[in-house]
């Protein structure tokens, strides 16, 4: 019962938030526009293969369309002994190899 209760209460404030918005509800993905007006959209092909990513699947909730588990950090590949004394790798995704 808490649960649905929960569900209710987080559907209630989406639509409160949209109301105050003044926006329009998106019922299919052609209609969802970003804040700047374009579009944009994901669908099950573009997503099928992608490593922690499931498509209809099934939990205590009930039916799941999609599914995407947070990937695990990697250290960057090795370079190869010709350049590993020229390059600096760092593990911080945002600072590119020196």
């Amino acid at each position: 019962m808490a649960d649905a209760r929960q569900k209710l209460v987080g559907l209630l404030d989406y639509v409160e938030q949209v109301v105050r918005l003044d926006e329009r509800v998106a019922f299919r993905l052609s209609e969802y526009r970003l804040p700047d007006g374009s579009t944009f959209a994901v669908t099950k092909i573009d997503t099928q293969g992608l490593p922690s990513v499931r498509h209809d699947n099934h939990d205590e909730d009930g039916p799941v369309w999609l599914e995407a588990e947070r990937l695990s950090r990697r250290e960057p590949p090795v370079p190869a002994i010709e350049l590993s004394e020229w390059m600096v790798l760092s593990a911080d995704p945002n600072r590119p190899p020196e």
